[in-house]
């Protein structure tokens, strides 16, 4: 559980760091109070998708496409997190910054 909460914690910050830079260099003006709530939301998201079941319960074990290795494995905690932590980084974003000058 700890390995999945420290995966869950760098997904976040990645996500994050993904957005961020994404919409800055399009010209858009973030506040540093905006940072803080992308980058707290995306991690606090993308480590509850980690630490819960729903990774393991969405691909069954043993599947001939997916193999059970623990690439395979992390991968798929990775696509799980990583949505809902870019949808609330894009969202947020989108909704409280200023937009391109």
């Amino acid at each position: 559980m700890p390995v999945r909460a420290v995966f869950g914690v760098l997904n976040g910050l990645f996500c994050a760091w993904a957005a961020l830079q994404s919409f800055g260099h399009a010209g858009w003006t973030i506040s540093m109070a905006l940072v803080v709530a992308v980058l707290g939301g995306c991690v606090v998201l993308a480590s509850a998708v980690a630490i819960s079941l729903l990774p393991d319960a969405a691909v069954r074990r043993g599947a001939y496409l997916w193999g059970d290795s623990l690439v395979t494995r992390a991968w798929i905690n990775f696509a799980f997190g990583a949505l809902p932590a870019i949808v609330w980084a894009m969202l947020l974003i989108h909704q409280l910054a200023a937009g391109p000058r």
